[in-house]
């Protein structure tokens, strides 16, 4: 996945995490929320992205979160949405990334739904969950169809459904994966290509379930069917294709608990290898719409199960007026509320009690300062705390040939004065100046700007005190910077621009702070640096075929650079790699996301053992290192 992506999705949920704060802010007791909303990339979804956040501006929601059944399709198209019409999310309500799992719990007699909330989609984790499910989908449709061939209704009346037949109307429709209402629409038209109706498969259900022989399933069979005609005994229920659900897979009757009888083909599975609730585990997580029940072992047993199940839905869909007790035990544990309405369509009627999306303002703060936490937790990976850009310095430090070090470098090419002002952009932890401390002019004024609040806790942390210099941290993007025209005598910019997602853009904004005739600088790297260690590292870890640093590298830079100053000159730093020691140069590869996600387990210890024989062998690694400096002025 690319590192763009990443890294804007840290900026996405910091950019709603800032929102909310200022919803906060407001002081108000309740606030207009709906966090449990399906889009397209759900089974029986409806909805593009842009429709549904028109329709909930227009309903009047200051806070939404698209919650898809296991997929997180829907977060390209909030990537596409948020780069190229960053005005309409602004204007639009906070939408908080989530998606809805399918979980199992053994105390649940039916699905338990879990919704996670401040989701990253670009993490390993979040992908190693829905694939568990995608697969588990698969062997659930297996055991579906087994139990359709066992079904007295399907094999009386002569029906020839066949698993390789739905996977091809999955293919049709354009579905990935199977699922209950995809399963549900193929039966439905098998039914209509045989003239019946649902008003018939329901006739021959309430004549089966005279002739079960097991009792207990009956009796469950026959409760089942009391609330169906309840629930429905208002409408034509063959206007309702979905209602074959009910019906062909009543919620908590299972062959799979009846060994000992004759199976009835029911199509509800409870165990088929997907999701545990105690995997729901670092996230912030809420059990999707529970009734009272549902709740009440909730709260007794959470404590037992391990995971991070953080609150519970209120979904007006199955609000119980009775569970008002047992949400005051709930609050009292500690747990916070949310509001949904697992809206799968714009054309439904959920809205029509709007004072039910009312999301009180201490649940609101909770679920907040939760999403905090956990993105607090995310930002320790990769650069955005200092761990794994170190093993990326470390080696530098310890096996360059060139004895003066590339930071030491560039500060003398910068020939700082007296009472400069200066600027540096995407500051790390802040290596340029605590290695250069006793270097730094009297009355400096240095401005250190970083996107990730991680790294310039470090910086600052590193810097410490300075006499006769004043620093400044402050949290901003390179391509927006928070500062006035003519600002600054000196804009840096190492190492990073090509991190960012509009090159041309940052170096505009890093002019456009600049003084007349202040310089910017700004280094990067060549296309053959560190190439041996890239060539080794193929070996093991499958990269892109270009590297980030490609989008600005000395090959390019000076060419983007020239269209907006006009004018640039190239100092390059000659220097090299020489490294003794195996475990310093695993600890670098294993510094970047690629290493993290892929050597696991086996291939991890394989790729290891491998390094350290190729340096006993070989007792030295030469590695060509290949960076340099442009200098341009206003």
């Amino acid at each position: 996945m690319s590192c763009i992506k990443k890294q804007w999705w840290d900026e996405y949920i910091g950019y709603i995490i800032n929102r909310i704060r200022l919803k906060l802010n407001e002081g108000n007791d309740f606030y207009m929320a709906d966090l449990h909303i399906h889009t397209k990339y759900s089974v029986d979804g409806k909805n593009e992205l842009i429709e549904k956040i028109i329709r909930a501006k227009s309903e009047g929601f200051e806070i939404i979160s698209i919650c898809d059944h296991d997929s997180i399709d829907i977060y390209e198209d909030l990537y596409k949405l948020y780069i190229e019409d960053k005005c309409f999310i602004d204007d639009s309500p906070i939408i908080i990334p989530g998606i809805e799992f399918t979980v199992y719990y053994e105390k649940y007699d039916d699905l338990c739904h879990v919704l996670q909330y401040f989701v990253n989609p670009y993490g390993s984790s979040l992908k190693t969950k829905i694939e568990n499910n995608r697969v588990a989908y698969w062997k659930r449709a297996e055991i579906q169809f087994d139990r359709i061939r066992e079904n007295n209704i399907f094999k009386n009346r002569n029906f020839k459904m066949s698993f390789v037949d739905y996977e091809t109307f999955l293919v049709k429709n354009g579905w990935s994966f199977p699922e209950y209402a995809s399963l549900i629409d193929y039966i439905y038209i098998e039914i209509k290509k045989k003239g019946l109706s649902i008003s018939d498969i329901k006739s021959d259900l309430e004549k089966a379930i005279h002739m079960d022989c097991c009792k207990e399933r009956a009796y469950k069979r026959k409760l089942a069917l009391d609330r169906f005609n309840n629930r429905h005994s208002h409408k034509n229920i063959d206007d309702y294709p979905r209602l074959l659900l009910p019906l062909l897979a009543p919620l908590g009757i299972d062959d799979a608990d009846y060994p000992d009888y004759e199976p009835i083909g029911s199509l509800s599975v409870k165990k088929y290898n997907q999701l545990n609730i105690r995997d729901m585990k670092d996230g912030v997580y809420v059990l999707a719409h529970p009734d009272s029940k549902k709740l009440d072992l909730l709260i007794k047993e959470i404590p037992y199960l391990e995971c991070d199940i953080l609150g519970y839905e209120i979904n007006i869909c199955n609000h119980c007026l009775d569970a008002v007790d047992l949400i005051h035990c709930a609050n009292e544990a500690g747990l916070f509320t949310t509001v949904g309405s697992d809206s799968h369509s714009n054309s439904d009627d959920l809205y029509s009690n709007k004072s039910f999306f009312k999301l009180k303002r201490n649940n609101l703060t909770k679920l907040l300062l939760e999403g905090e936490k956990w993105y607090e937790k995310q930002l320790k990976t990769q650069y955005e705390t200092a761990d794994n850009l170190n093993a990326r310095i470390n080696l530098h430090e310890k096996y360059s040939v060139n004895k003066q070090g590339f930071h030491e470098w560039v500060f003398e090419k910068m020939n700082l004065k007296n009472g400069m002002k200066i600027l540096e952009c995407g500051c790390g932890p802040g290596a340029l100046w605590y290695k250069n401390k006793k270097e730094i002019p009297t009355n400096s004024n240095v401005t250190l700007v970083d996107k990730s609040t991680g790294m310039l806790k470090t910086a600052k942390e590193n810097i410490g005190d300075i006499i006769n210099t004043e620093f400044q941290f402050i949290h901003g993007d390179v391509q927006k910077l928070p500062f006035d025209n003519n600002t600054f005598d000196i804009v840096i910019a190492n190492h990073m621009l090509y991190h960012v997602e509009d090159i041309e853009k940052a170096i505009s904004e890093c002019k456009r702070v600049l003084k007349p005739l202040g310089s910017f600088f700004c280094s990067t790297f060549g296309k053959n640096h560190l190439c041996e260690l890239n060539s080794l590292t193929r070996q093991y870890i499958l990269l892109p075929k270009q590297r980030t640093s490609d989008r600005f590298c000395l090959e390019n830079g000076c060419y983007i650079i020239l269209k907006a100053f006009g004018n640039v000159l190239l100092e390059l730093h000659i220097d090299a790699l020489k490294v003794t020691n195996a475990q310093d140069l695993i600890d670098y590869i294993l510094s970047s996301s690629y290493a993290q996600e892929q050597l696991v387990g086996k291939l991890r210890e394989q790729f290891e053992t491998e390094i350290m024989k190729k340096l006993a062998n070989e007792k030295v690694i030469n590695i060509m290192k290949d960076a340099g400096l442009f200098i341009a002025k206003k």
